[in-house]
């Protein structure tokens, strides 16, 4: 069981374009990812997040989010 997080950054680019035909569906392409990923790791991070169109946070380029708060698992 983890207790402490992982060192996390902003992703320097978009996961889903809100202008797209389909913005809630995630395309099969994952080169925004992996530019994110390598982004992340240059920085010395584990992980980088993508934000939606609000700045509220959307996922991770190689992982899903989850966040405990106020004693209750959520995830966007």
């Amino acid at each position: 069981k983890r207790r402490q997080g992982v060192a996390c950054c902003l992703a320097p680019n978009r996961r889903v374009n809100p202008l797209s035909h389909l913005p809630q569906m995630k395309r099969g392409n994952y080169a925004d990812c992996l530019y994110a990923a390598r982004h992340a790791r240059s920085l010395g991070c584990r992980e980088a997040l993508f934000l939606d169109e609000k700045h509220g946070l959307l996922e991770g380029a190689t992982s899903n989010l989850f966040v405990v708060k106020n004693g209750v698992l959520r995830t966007p």
